[in-house]
């Protein structure tokens, strides 16, 4: 692996995912179908997520029409598929467009669920999700990594996840049927690499404190070269190293390269010091790392190797 130059930076204003999702908003849906055919999943996998029909509306939901649409963290492309999901205002409701953006439907997850990030597998027709299931009481029933067929309005396959922890990012190399999550736990990161097929952890890497700028997308996956990208420190982080009784202090915002197989760590590239890390992205094609830094001002950093 070469060693990583930042190569420039460019000076963005702050952005959020409202601010993409709120062009949504703007769409129409026709129509008052829903369709979903039976119960799915794999014969040899007892599914606990306990919905496994997606229920594909061509209306608005009621709960939605009353209230802007699109106010949520995420949203994800396929563009050879000539699609996109969007998380709504209800997390109970995924959007789901093409690219024009003359076609919506809605995909009702089942009471209860809230879909933390999502992500199309390339070359394949599913979406993978990692969704949770409350409470009425307001705890976490459930959290798992679900697999959705779209076309059939299926889950047809979901490994279950710690339910005290929040995704930070997530990736899935659909060839050798495993998945590299980021999880937050309190603010403190593990990232674990977990075989779709058993649902067993095959590696695990604690990584310290998450950035508490970061929203999703703190993970990102080189296939062609095994590594594994994630964002570590920043501010409010507390070094590990500290003695018990010393104050707290800013750690420098970094990512980590890591082995996508073994998690070891190959590289730490380092931030700036007054910003903190809210995305990362990787530009396959240029062999680039992008970083889309928050602090005042918001920068978009770009590393070359």
């Amino acid at each position: 692996m070469g060693p990583f130059r930042r190569s420039r930076f460019f000076y963005a204003p702050r952005m959020r995912g409202a601010v993409f999702l709120s062009i949504l908003s703007l769409l129409g849906a026709q129509g008052c179908a829903t369709s979903g055919p039976g119960s799915g999943g794999r014969a040899d996998r007892d599914l606990s997520w306990p919905y496994n029909n997606l229920a594909v509306q061509t209306q608005t939901p009621p709960v939605l029409t009353t209230q802007s649409r699109f106010l949520g963290n995420w949203m994800v492309v396929d563009e050879p598929g000539g699609r996109m999901l969007v998380e709504s205002s209800d997390p109970r409701f995924l959007g789901l467009s093409d690219l024009s953006g003359r076609s919506m439907r809605f995909l009702d997850m089942g009471p209860g669920t809230v879909i933390e990030d999502a992500t199309f597998v390339e070359r394949a027709r599913s979406v993978f999700l990692v969704g949770s299931i409350a409470s009425t009481g307001g705890g976490i029933l459930i959290r798992a990594l679900l697999e959705a067929d779209l076309d059939l309005g299926l889950i047809v396959d979901s490994v279950t996840l710690d339910p005290d922890g929040v995704t930070r990012g997530f990736a899935v190399d659909a060839s050798r049927r495993r998945a590299v999550l980021y999880e937050d736990r309190n603010g403190t990161g593990r990232v674990v690499v977990l075989d779709l097929y058993t649902g067993a952890e095959r590696a695990v890497r604690e990584v310290g404190h998450v950035p508490v700028t970061l929203s999703r997308r703190g993970l990102a996956l080189d296939l062609e070269r095994s590594e594994v990208f994630c964002a570590v420190g920043g501010f409010g982080a507390r070094h590990d190293f500290l003695p018990v009784d010393a104050a707290g202090e800013d750690t420098p915002s970094a990512v980590l390269v890591l082995n996508a197989d073994s998690l070891t760590v190959e590289a730490t590239i380092p931030m700036p010091r007054a910003a903190g890390v809210r995305r990362l992205g990787l530009d396959r094609d240029s062999d680039r790392l992008v970083v889309l830094l928050e602090g005042i001002p918001s920068r978009i950093a770009v590393f070359g190797r």
